[in-house]
């Protein structure tokens, strides 16, 4: 049996979807998840990112609605744009886009 990417999120979309249990190990194995470019998630992406937090809540995800460019690949830029409503206890934190120098500044000198 042969596989391509959209099967490798496809089966276990499902598998989570379907069977509680697996959904129930998993989530318990992977408390934490961080998703980024969240804005690029799929349908299977989202299911699989739903699923597994549904009893553990600690979803982290990183995303700019203004920056999708997967929807050729199926990427839904409402998974982003409806992430408050679908995660009602999540904290949304907005990044602004003009740092100031004294917050820059310690990156540079730290990534150098």
């Amino acid at each position: 049996m042969r596989f391509d990417f959209d099967d490798l999120l496809y089966w276990p979309a499902l598998a989570l979807k379907n069977d509680s249990r697996s959904a129930e190990r998993v989530g318990f194995a992977l408390q934490f998840v961080l998703i980024d470019e969240y804005q690029d998630t799929n349908l299977a992406q989202y299911e699989i990112s739903r699923r597994l937090r549904q009893d553990y809540r600690n979803l982290c995800v990183v995303g700019d609605p203004d920056q999708s460019i997967y929807k050729f690949r199926g990427a839904d830029i409402r998974n982003i744009l409806d992430f408050e409503r679908d995660f009602p206890d999540a904290k949304t934190v907005t990044l602004r886009p003009e740092l100031s120098q004294h917050e820059v500044d310690p990156a540079r000198r730290w990534t150098a």
